[in-house]
């Protein structure tokens, strides 16, 4: 359990993992057409600026300037952490592993529960029971009118958030969401990742001393605004799969997976094939 007394605070208030400094400088992101011209491209680009499927990302800031002055950035979030976070599942308060438990992993997203069964999309990395949850509980804004603390057994990942650009550069006024495989990803800036929580079972933090209660196995979430992270969670698109995995909540590695043989096949299209999102079969088109 992470010791409360070593987190980074500012006037009292913990800073979380993921929250930028003023007093570390914007990273220039100059953005220009490829050779070809068939995507966006930085006009200085290096092999660290795209992800493994060839999204340009965000750069962001440079390195965390805590000590160096200047004030968190709490309405923002850091890009580099926040994608390390989710592909990792890291807590977004301290930046550990959770512990795992029989249940899954916590997150806890701003407002009251509701009854209606739905996958979320979320920015949002996952937190530590003790004593992040408690902390964020006491001291978090967006929380302040409510929150709803979810047991999550099946984070996948599902795409990105970031900015649209035309061949003409022009840029999208909004953030967009787009999930791995979208023709449209070549041409966007990708800021952070998006996860997509299944298996979402709603719990107490019993007593309010951040001890997760057991599960409510008769209720399931909605989507939900996040809890320290900025940004909207719009409910998953049919038709699109989330072609990485996670580690597994529970520690074996990969996520579990029906066996294809029992697997009732939702097939969507992938890479010049047909792909089932649910255990990764595979045929032609």
């Amino acid at each position: 359990m992470t010791d409360p007394d070593f987190l980074p605070r500012f006037h009292g208030r913990v800073v979380p993992w993921i929250t930028p400094w003023s007093a570390t400088p914007a990273l220039p992101e100059p953005v220009v057409l490829d050779r070809k011209g068939h995507r966006i491209a930085y006009a200085d680009e290096s092999v660290h600026d795209r992800a493994y499927d060839g999204v340009l990302l965000a750069r962001g800031r440079g390195r965390r300037g805590g000590d160096a002055g200047g004030r968190p950035l709490y309405e923002q979030l850091d890009p580099r952490r926040q994608r390390r976070a989710l592909s990792h599942l890291l807590c977004q308060v301290c930046g550990g592993q959770p512990p795992p438990t029989r249940h899954g992993l916590l997150w806890l997203l701003a407002g009251p529960p509701e009854d209606d069964p739905e996958d979320v999309l979320t920015i949002t990395p996952p937190i530590c029971p003790e004593p992040c949850a408690v902390l964020a509980t006491e001291q978090c804004p967006a929380l302040a009118h409510g929150y709803t603390a979810l047991w999550v057994g099946h984070p996948r990942a599902w795409g990105y958030r970031g900015t649209l650009h035309t061949p003409a550069l022009a840029r999208s006024e909004k953030p967009v969401q787009l999930p791995y495989g979208d023709p449209r990803l070549p041409w966007l800036l990708a800021d952070l990742t998006v996860t997509r929580l299944m298996g979402c079972t709603i719990t107490n933090l019993a007593g309010g001393q951040g001890r997760p209660g057991a599960p409510d196995h008769g209720t399931r979430t909605t989507r939900r605004t996040p809890l320290i992270a900025a940004g909207t969670h719009p409910k998953t698109s049919s038709g699109h799969t989330a072609m990485p995995s996670l580690p597994d909540v529970q520690g074996r590695g990969v996520h579990s997976t029906p066996d294809m043989a029992d697997c009732e096949h939702d097939w969507v299209g992938w890479s010049g094939k047909t792909r089932c999102r649910l255990c990764g079969a595979t045929q032609q088109q």
